[in-house]
């Protein structure tokens, strides 16, 4: 399920559905880069926790996004069990960080730019937030764009790299409930195919070269993220939302459409610091050996993320309790706080 774009040379859509990865945690690579990496040349693009998704392509994106927790999450990795913490890639940004993936819904997402839509309750619009989607483009250097329109940065993927094999020829997910279990395939033409319980709910993510393009059902319109050199371009439907990302030594700028609403991200190896635009909201994110820490600004509301061997414990602020993600075999177990609510994944070869 992942297609990671060369980062030396421009690429050529690929020819068959074999799956091509970025080097796996651990190897030796001269192509690896900290916050800012030569790409391939290409042509700009054309113009082209919260409440519930309106219109029928965002509650099919978000029906993806429960039912893909496991799809493409590792790219590289040969293996049922993610490396030991004292093999993983540790820079932030590496040749070939530009791929369809899916990040399990237990893994933590600290927004960047929350993706909203308005919604009519009686005589009133809101605009609330949109769901997140564990399936979508991953961007590098921890920053992945989901199907609902959603940036976020999610620390186990900066620092630790993927977490499921990718090199398989079908992902199955089955998340809490009945109907709604879902299955990725890998298509010849070099598309990725999200085939979900019910009719007409096929949507694709197709890349050609530097650009990917997801396409969901109906007519709710696609979304093209193209990477030129170190920027990058995610252009949604519509006019004048377009959002860049740019890159330069040690951070990250992400600039949405607007005045004042820039986010600085600055990667160190192990730190990365997330500074919003405004006061009194950054959030800083340290490794130290096999924990990662979360802290917002304010007293409290520290999450702590500990991996032992194949298994990896998200202890939550506060009273929150815990996420454990377990890996058994050809299969991932991601298990929330409660009873009843499990995901698994399940691969083949």
């Amino acid at each position: 399920m992942i297609r990671p774009v060369s980062m030396a040379q421009p690429s050529a859509p690929p020819a068959t559905s074999s799956l091509r990865h970025m080097a796996p945690p651990g190897a030796t690579t001269t192509d690896v880069y900290v916050g800012s990496a030569p790409a391939p040349e290409v042509s700009a693009p054309q113009p082209d926790e919260a409440a519930s998704h309106a219109g029928r392509a965002m509650r099919v994106a978000a029906a993806v996004g429960l039912a893909l927790a496991g799809v493409g999450f590792l790219a590289g990795c040969t293996t049922s069990a993610p490396p030991p913490v004292s093999s993983v890639v540790t820079e932030h940004y590496t040749a070939g960080d530009f791929a369809v993936e899916a990040i399990p819904e237990g893994f933590q997402r600290i927004d960047v730019v929350r993706g909203t839509h308005t919604e009519k309750v009686e005589d009133q619009t809101l605009t609330v937030n949109n769901d997140y989607a564990p399936f979508g483009v991953y961007l590098g250097d921890g920053l992945f764009y989901d199907t609902n329109g959603n940036l976020v940065l999610v620390p186990q993927r900066a620092f630790e790299g993927p977490a499921v094999p990718a090199d398989s020829s079908q992902i199955k997910v089955d998340p809490p409930g009945s109907g709604n279990t879902a299955r990725a395939i890998d298509q010849a033409d070099g598309d990725v195919k999200i085939e979900l319980d019910g009719l007409g709910n096929d949507f694709t993510i197709h890349q050609d070269g530097a650009r990917f393009t997801i396409d969901p059902p109906g007519w709710g319109g696609s979304t093209r993220i193209t990477r030129d050199g170190n920027d990058t371009t995610i252009d949604p439907a519509g006019w004048g939302n377009d959002l860049k990302l740019e890159r330069s030594e040690g951070q990250v700028q992400v600039d949405p459409a607007g005045w004042g609403n820039t986010t600085k991200i600055q990667l160190g190896q192990d730190r990365i610091k997330l500074d919003p635009a405004g006061w009194g909201n950054e959030t800083v994110i340290t490794r130290a050996g096999s924990t990662i820490k979360i802290d917002p600004e304010g007293w409290g509301n520290e999450t702590t993320i500990t991996r032992d061997g194949s298994v990896t414990r998200i202890k939550h602020p506060g009273l929150g309790g815990e996420t454990i993600l377990k890996h058994e075999g050809n299969r991932l177990v991601i298990d929330p706080v409660g009873w009843g609510n499990q995901t698994v994944v399940e691969w083949k070869d």
